[in-house]
């Protein structure tokens, strides 16, 4: 529907409307006929601005009207820029913008009802929509997809609908800036190409913490102190110091076409006002300005999987049981089977173990076939969780989350207290299935299958921001922190002797053989217990018993989660971990022949790949027993190929080195498989971090900024020796010999705990003793102080001695403006208003303090409508003073403008 008519006013000035309500029905209605016309004042126009600290001005449009239809159907606007209005001064546009939404009031009182459709101009709007039109629905999606962008990039895009401002047609609107400021003098055109700022700090952690656009738009003109106003269909951002040195080239950000307006000097004469009304008055005077910086530290960059992990099931259900008898004699074994068959037992050392799961998943953590792993019912459910326990067991290098929680059985018979809470443990597994064999031949997983099967977990992180330092003195780190654990192959006891394989219904029929006298052998880690030996032996290794344990485990099924677990005859899968019930392997006693003390301080477990932006971390010198220091370069893929050191060839194949490891500190003593070991640590107190970890080295020379892409590619193919010495064999001095052991044969899964990767700054070595808030102020100038205070959320990243002298902590930024091109943090923006270069709050203090420490002339009268424009200067020869134009509001049908005007 389109509402559309003409008028004049008094100096026959001819004036239309036209109001387009988005609903092509053909349907035309004019003011003048139809029932409809305008009343006596028909249109105003009004801008607000209360002082030069506004960064958004805006302008509201009244249309009034008189009518004999009800008129809700067509002007009623549900939505801020569902009906746009045009209001024309000839063939200009005076006016472009939207019907105000929810507003529609019209009056039932006589024949032609008088009611005013009242208007609001573009800029107005963006409060009403979030940054990138989120909603509820779409949040999770955006959110992931977050990286940087530029101002550019930003403005435009909220932006894009007002192209169709003009609802003829003709034209498209431009965004012109005046050329004010840059990263460095010279660049005062592409500012807004040059900053950025990171979309994660813009979005937020939830729906309700997301930005409107206006929230941005006011933070990104702020932070440069410009200013944005409407006029027709075009947009004006400008500093006020333009205006005041009738500075004239302009900048159009959209096509990047110059422009030049040569402002008017305009002395005021009688022959300028419209009426007698005037009103002087001094403005707000300020003898200190402050700006309030946000600090909003990033410290965790990649977040642990199973902290925010949910889950495709209802509810965690009862997984396996375990039965435990240590010892190895007849008191022990009669106990075993009695409670196999749900008996009691006066025999002390036994246990009943009931295992809960429930699997899990994070939206950020792609796992390699974690679809494969999942049943699903007619109605798309997902059914049988146990199913994604067994999947490990028979799919090696499968990645999967579990919450597994345990009760012990009550053996109090005096006791029948219930049990009100399971406790339980989130874990990451990569399953491994070793098969024991250490040949080159034999051994599994292979290199080869290794290899064939990389890529097992990806993850890609929300936080496209910048990660170097500002200045060379100062380091940021990536720390990487956890536990891992390597897990023992798993045996049961059955009617014969040990096995890998799950012997319940075996037991359950014939019984649990007897071995009395012969110490457990298995899992064997060495080596050299003969085929024989194994068949007369019944037990399993324990930590608790010498002679071992008989052990055995009850898997149950349930279709739902939520349903009571029946037995599963032949059910197996993953195996849980508790530190006492270990069969630890491999014990770490030299770091090589002939030498007793601890040298190795990284025993490689994942080989994984970490790329930011368009750059690799590579690991390009690894720790060795002669040297312990590891090296990490950040590298292009470009500068990876220059490099020979980097490049291999596995069967004709060619592989550039685009990777790092993460691995483990072992000290003499520790058992390699089955004791659980924190990340290696390789920061010490010299290095001035409050954290631990693995931790690698970002410098300002790396210029790193980006999105995040984190992948496990695969374990670590590691040997023992004989004489208790681990082996890499990336190392290049490494020979495979008959007593190796692989040890990911002798692995069952490797096992993740509490892993996340944090970044810190050693802030050049300084010690800040304080944490202040970040406060820029202009000097206290007399006892009595009126401040004006303002916060910035955009801000200039500290370097290291600033934080130290400011007492302000002040680490990697998430809220830091950027220089899209150098990707490093922005230090100092170029002023051209002033011929300055400083930081960006430090301009805004400056400036404005100068404005208002001195009293200053505030003058509103009524002009004709007739070349008044915002980029002219008055002169009051009454006054002696000159002027800049604050705000102009219309009277259309008198032709005359309210002006408000500020002295210079």
């Amino acid at each position: 529907m389109i509402l559309k008519g003409e008028f004049s006013n008094k100096d026959n000035i001819r004036y239309s409307v036209l109001i387009d309500n988005g609903i092509a029905d053909g349907k035309e209605i004019i003011i003048g006929q139809d029932g409809i016309y305008f009343a006596a004042e028909p249109i105003t126009i009004e801008e607000d601005i209360d002082s030069t600290f506004e960064t958004i001005i805006r302008k509201s449009c009244t249309i009034n009207l008189l009518t004999e239809n009800y008129l809700g159907s067509e002007l009623y606007a549900g939505n801020s820029r569902n009906i746009r209005v045009n209001v024309r001064k000839g063939e200009e546009i005076v006016f472009a913008g939207y019907v105000e939404p929810n507003t529609f009031s019209q009056p039932f009182v006589s024949q032609a009802d008088e009611f005013s459709i009242n208007c609001t101009d573009a800029l107005s709007t963006l409060q009403y929509y979030k940054y990138k039109d989120t909603t509820l629905k779409t949040f999770d999606e955006v959110l992931n997809n977050a990286k940087s962008a530029n101002f550019k990039e930003i403005l435009l895009g909220m932006f894009g609908e007002f192209n169709a401002l003009d609802i003829q047609g003709n034209n498209t609107p431009k965004i012109l800036y005046d050329m004010s400021k840059g990263v460095k003098e010279g660049k005062e055109s592409s500012i807004f190409n040059d900053l950025a700022i990171s979309e994660l700090y813009v979005l937020g952690e939830d729906f309700d913490s997301v930005w409107s656009n206006e929230e941005l738009l006011k933070e990104m003109l702020q932070y440069l102190n410009l200013h944005i106003r409407q006029e027709g269909i075009n947009f004006y951002i400008f500093d006020w110091g333009t205006i005041k040195d009738s500075r004239q080239q302009w900048v159009d950000i959209v096509s990047g076409e110059k422009h030049n307006f040569i402002p008017s000097n305009i002395t005021i004469s009688t022959e300028h006002y419209a009426d007698s009304d005037t009103s002087i008055s001094v403005g707000e005077v300020y003898n200190q300005i402050s700006v309030n910086c946000t600090l909003e530290n990033q410290d965790t960059l990649i977040n642990n999987p199973l902290s925010d992990a949910v889950s495709h099931f209802k509810s965690k259900q009862l997984y396996m049981t375990e039965y435990i008898s240590e010892g190895n004699g007849e008191k022990a074994n009669k106990a075993f089977k009695k409670m196999i068959k749900g008996k009691t037992t006066d025999y002390e050392k036994v246990g009943i173990y009931d295992w809960y799961l429930q699997n899990l998943y994070h939206p950020n953590w792609k796992l390699k076939n974690a679809d494969k792993m999942y049943s699903k019912n007619e109605a798309g459910e997902y059914i049988e969780q146990q199913n994604t326990a067994t999947y490990l067991k028979v799919h090696s290098l499968t990645p999967a989350m579990f919450r597994i929680g345990c009760i012990k059985k009550a053996e109090d018979k005096e006791d029948n207290k219930l049990i009100s809470k399971i406790p339980t443990t989130d874990y990451l597994y990569i399953s491994i299935n070793g098969n024991e064999v250490d040949t080159v031949e034999g051994h599994f997983p292979s290199d080869k299958f290794l290899r064939d099967n990389a890529g097992i977990i990806e993850y890609t992180g929300k936080n496209g921001n910048v990660y170097s330092p500002v200045d060379d003195d100062t380091v940021n780190y990536l720390v990487f922190s956890g536990k891992f654990l390597l897990q023992p192959i798993c045996y049961e006891s059955s009617a014969e002797y040990a096995r890998r394989l799950s012997c319940f219904d075996d037991i359950l029929k014939h019984g649990a053989k007897c071995t009395i006298g012969k110490k457990a052998v298995v899992p064997d880690y060495k080596g050299d217990i003969k085929e024989k030996e194994r068949k007369e032996r019944n037990t399993v290794k324990s930590d608790n018993n010498i002679d071992g344990r008989y052990y055995t485990r009850k898997f149950y099924r349930a279709t739902n989660s939520t349903d009571y677990p029946t037995y599963l005859a032949g059910g197996f899968g993953i195996q849980v971990w508790t530190d006492d019930k270990s069969a630890h392997g491999y014990e770490f006693q030299y770091s090589k022949a002939g030498e007793s003390s601890d040298k190795i301080s990284k025993l490689p477990i994942l080989e994984c790949e970490l790329q930011v932006g368009d750059k690799y971390c590579v690991e390009t010198k690894m720790s060795t027993v002669s040297d312990n220091s590891s090296k990490f370069e950040w590298l292009t893929l470009e500068e990876i190929k220059q490099r020979p050191e980097l490049k291999q060839t596995i069967d004709g194949k060619e592989y550039y080195k685009k990777t790092f490891t993460l691995g483990i500190n072992p000290k003499i003593g520790d058992y390699i498989i089955g004791d659980e070991f924190d990340l290696q640590n390789t920061v010490d107190y010299t290095m001035n971090l409050d954290a631990e970890g693995t931790a690698i080295p970002i410098r300002h020379s790396d210029a790193l900024s980006g999105t995040m892409k984190f992948k496990i590619i695969s374990p670590v193919q590691l040997l023992w020796s004989d004489i208790g010495t681990i082996f890499n064999p990336v190392e290049k001095n490494f020979e495979w010999y008959e007593n190796s052991k692989y040890i990911l044969a002798h692995t069952e899964n490797i096992i993740i705990k509490d892993f996340k990767c944090s970044i810190v700054s050693d802030f050049g070595k300084k010690n800040l003793t304080e944490d202040k808030d970040l406060v820029y102020s202009s000097a206290e100038v007399g006892k009595f102080i009126n401040n004006y205070e303002t916060d910035f959320k955009l801000v200039t990243q500290l370097s290291s001695n600033e934080c130290f002298v400011k007492g302000v902590n002040a680490g990697v930024l998430l809220n830091a403006v950027f220089d899209d091109n150098t990707k490093l943090p922005i230090t100092s923006i170029y002023n051209a208003t002033t011929n300055e270069k400083a930081k960006a709050e430090e301009h805004y203090i400056d400036q404005y303090y100068k404005e208002y420490n001195k009293p200053k002339v505030v003058m509103e009268c009524s002009f004709i409508d007739s070349g008044i424009d915002f980029k002219n200067k008055y002169y009051s020869e009454t006054l002696k003073k000159h002027f800049t134009i604050l705000s102009i509001s219309r009277n259309i049908v008198n032709n005359s403008v309210n002006v408000v005007m500020k002295e210079i």
